[in-house]
């Protein structure tokens, strides 16, 4: 026989093959820690959990959710955002241990994520846990919720989306502050990782075949209502996805994000910052920092799209975007595949106001360089680049031939 056991002494007999809710959710709403056998155990609907739910490990314990569900399979604080947390107030201290999460039924609406922690809660610890096959995010961390670490995390098949809603969505979606994930695989999702706010740090992950969803989004960084401060990236691997990485997504402030040894395929993206968010909040941040992207590396693969642009917005509305200050050094770009690419290796589209210097980057593979340049700046559409961009200062940047030998770059300033 099986039980779920409490730490205050309840215990729930566990049946396979059939339903164990109504006892699960009871213990878990109860006691603040339960743990569960190895075996996979079915529930019809989502567990609300107080505390922590501690597993096996996840090639030994599962909670798999059938049925039409609009609620998500493990839930914390969700105070009426899905069916069956109406009164469950945000709680500290939740932690989710060793365990599979996995989804069967996609017919319902709602947050029906695989794990749902709700706005509000803080001291949040997900560790050794794997989600799988849910249309909607593998997991969720609310906008205001604080103190968060995932760790040795993985998202398979998630966030394609359902005949209801066919956005694509994150493996990973935590924009909450004070933030760690680190040693995570995002493999078959949507969108890989959606982060923001502040104080966040993203590192040693692997984000990789996507679903063909849209938006194909890597990395998406961005905060509707806080902004974005202080974030790092280090050493995360994007693979497949038609943009590695968005950063700022026209949502509002943006400041000090440092991305460093990472490796792309795809356009990576950086929005420069509004002046302020589109909801106010005291913590929009700083108006400007810098940001730096130093020793990360690109493969380029198709010659229809540029590794990387400072995105100044598609109108000139008085500078409100590329406010935040750039350091691009020791970047390296590989292109591949015998055709010259059109976009530029490094684009800067529409006004920049902020400085920007770009120094030590290297370009390979190409004899010519792209058409429209290695650097290069742009207007776009009705956002006038500003003459000859006399705030980018470059240093020491090269390109080689596909042979080895060294070329100069191909400086372009509108």
């Amino acid at each position: 026989m099986s039980f779920a056991v409490g730490s205050l002494g309840g215990k729930v007999k566990l049946h396979e093959g059939v339903d164990n809710w109504a006892g699960l959710d009871y213990l878990v709403d109860t006691d603040p820690h339960v743990t569960l056998p190895a075996g996979e155990w079915f529930i019809s609907r989502g567990l609300n959990i107080s505390g922590t739910l501690q597993g096996q490990g996840v090639t030994q314990t599962t909670l798999r959710q059938t049925g039409s569900h609009g609620s998500p399979t493990i839930g914390a604080g969700g105070n009426g955002r899905w069916a069956g947390s109406e009164g469950h107030m945000p709680v500290d201290g939740v932690r989710i241990f060793g365990l599979t999460v996995w989804q069967d039924d996609h017919s319902a609406p709602g947050n029906s994520s695989a794990i749902f922690i709700n706005d509000e809660c803080n001291d949040i610890i997900v560790r050794n846990v794997r989600v799988q096959n849910s249309a909607y995010e593998g997991i969720v961390v609310g906008a205001l919720c604080g103190d968060v670490l995932i760790e040795n995390f993985e998202a398979f098949d998630c966030g394609g989306g359902s005949a209801l809603d066919t956005r694509a969505r994150a493996g990973i979606n935590a924009v909450s502050h004070d933030t760690i994930i680190q040693d995570f695989v995002v493999r078959g999702c949507g969108q890989g990782v959606e982060a923001g706010y502040s104080d966040v740090v993203i590192r040693r992950g692997l984000v990789t075949e996507p679903d063909g969803a849209m938006p194909s989004y890597g990395l998406n960084i961005g905060s509707h209502s806080c902004g974005v401060y202080n974030l790092s990236i280090d050493r995360v691997k994007v693979n497949g996805y038609e943009n590695s990485a968005v950063i700022g997504n026209v949502l509002g402030r943006l400041a000090r994000v440092i991305v460093t040894a990472c490796e792309f395929d795809g356009c990576v993206t950086f929005y420069g910052g509004k002046h302020d968010n589109n909801i106010p909040t005291a913590e929009q941040g700083p108006d400007t920092y810098g940001s730096e992207f130093v020793g990360n590396t690109w493969y380029v693969r198709t010659p229809n799209a540029g590794p990387f642009v400072y995105y100044g917005g598609t109108v000139d509305d008085g500078g409100l975007y590329g406010r935040e200050p750039l350091l691009l050094q020791s970047n390296k770009v590989y292109y591949g595949g015998g055709w010259r690419p059109n976009p530029p290796t490094w684009g800067f589209a529409g006004k920049i106001p902020a400085s920007i210097e770009m120094r030590d980057n290297v370009e390979f593979g190409l004899d010519l360089g792209p058409e429209r340049g290695s650097i290069a700046s742009f207007t776009l559409q009705a956002n006038p680049a500003i003459p000859g961009m006399p705030n980018l200062v470059l240093r020491n940047n090269w390109g080689h031939k596909a042979d080895g030998s060294f070329r100069g770059l191909i400086v372009m300033r509108e």
